[in-house]
């Protein structure tokens, strides 16, 4: 993110002190040691969030970052009442001492109050996380934003705070709130994806895609076996990678031709070859086409929601909906039948945005083809342990389902949404 902010060139040491803050704020996070440092944390990364998104000082993105300030604090005051709620019931505030005190002395605290304010915490932290209903203010946050910051937000913002929620989770152990969450990710992954499809804005697309894939994380999450668990913390990762790469594309798109409709786009493959490429490999990541690091997740998310085989098919629907919406996104560096002037502002892209942009690419393809390591070494870092179950990730029979899910996304793509 900072080499293609540096390739853009128009930002100050404002936006690089913002991003540093922005940075520190989410490794505090995720290492903070009590809740209240984790409130105080989550509060330095939103803010600096805020001002980062408003940056450029436009309309849409001050609108944008006002509605998430106001959204997000409204959270964080449900975030300090659970923290009130813990503090009753364990009379600390450390995530260690809190969780080893509920399991020595469960006489002493009620499960009920504990309950509350777990989802307290969590319903406050989830509107960072961005899942439903707490969805309203990213799709603009992240479309208005300058280009690194919208690769940053959909990244890594949104991954610290479900991990602030896997903490909780993990550490009280309310097993009970597993379905809840499970349920609630398979409905915002079809939801995500179902605007998605409706947008003609390519960056407010990808926005609604980042909600969507937030959904596939929650759902395995929420299964609550290793296996489930493991996949959930493998899409974060490859999440971060594929995601951040499409956000940097679609952003020098738009830094090259200033355009950002798909209707006044077109035909910029045979222009930008190498950013034709890199796009096709983010694409096909999201999409979860094999070899690449998508394809390796959402096969472990599908295996661990075999006994739920609801959530799997809407899983399952998700996926085809994200092929289509790609294919639509293609559109950019596709030949279009109709003839689309795409105004070049600038004759390349600088080294720095490619390198950017390549490197990304190159760790979607590596973290696919060794994705069997990857996620036994996730396993490792987890639970202490390898995955007991067989990882048969290019069997005939996943190779059969990716196959399948791309043929029904192509079919929903030219048989329904009538492209140009």
């Amino acid at each position: 993110v900072l080499l293609f902010a540096f390739a853009e060139r128009k930002y100050d040491a404002t936006f690089y002190f913002l991003h540093l803050i922005s940075v520190g704020g989410m490794v505090g996070a995720v290492m903070a040691a009590d809740v209240f440092n984790l409130f105080v944390c989550l509060e330095i990364l939103g803010l600096a969030a805020y001002i980062q998104i408003a940056y450029l000082q436009k309309g849409r993105a001050l609108l944008a970052s006002f509605h998430y300030l106001l959204v997000s604090s409204f959270g964080m005051m449900f975030v300090l009442l659970g923290i009130l709620i813990l503090y009753q019931q364990t009379g600390t505030l450390s995530l260690f001492d809190a969780g080893a005190y509920c399991a020595a002395h469960p006489e002493a605290v009620s499960p009920s109050r504990l309950a509350v304010g777990c989802v307290a915490l969590i319903a406050g932290i989830g509107v960072r996380s961005a899942f439903l209903p707490f969805h309203a203010w990213l799709p603009h946050a992240h479309a208005n934003a300058p280009h690194p910051v919208s690769a940053m937000l959909s990244g890594l913002v949104l991954k610290v705070s479900f991990i602030a929620i896997w903490r909780i989770t993990q550490t009280f152990h309310q097993i009970a709130l597993r379905p809840t969450l499970l349920w609630i990710g398979a409905l915002t992954a079809v939801f995500g994806v179902v605007m998605a499809l409706a947008q003609t804005d390519c960056k407010l697309l990808l926005a609604w895609h980042s909600i969507s894939q937030i959904g596939y994380i929650l759902a395995s999450f929420g299964v609550g076996t290793p296996l489930g668990m493991t996949a959930s913390f493998l899409h974060i990762i490859n999440h971060a990678l594929f995601k951040s790469l499409l956000f940097l594309c679609v952003g020098s798109v738009i830094h090259l031709t200033g355009e950002r409709d798909l209707k006044r786009l077109g035909g910029l493959g045979r222009v930008f070859p190498w950013l034709t490429v890199a796009f096709v490999i983010g694409a096909a990541s999201i999409a979860g086409v094999p070899p690449f690091n998508g394809f390796v997740s959402k096969q472990l998310m599908s295996a661990s929601l075999q006994a739920v085989p609801l959530a799997a098919a809407a899983l399952w629907l998700a996926g085809i909906g994200t092929i289509a919406s790609f294919l639509k996104l293609s559109a950019i560096f596709r030949p279009r039948r109709v003839h689309v002037e795409t105004p070049i502002r600038l004759p390349n892209l600088p080294y720095a945005a490619y390198a950017a942009l390549l490197g990304l690419s190159a760790l979607c393809v590596l973290s696919g083809a060794f994705g069997g390591s990857c996620a036994n070494r996730v396993a490792e870092l987890l639970f202490g342990s390898r995955l007991t179950e067989p990882l048969k990730l290019y069997s005939d029979s996943t190779i059969f389902h990716a196959l399948m899910s791309l043929l029904f996304g192509i079919a929903l793509f030219f048989g329904v949404m009538s492209p140009r």
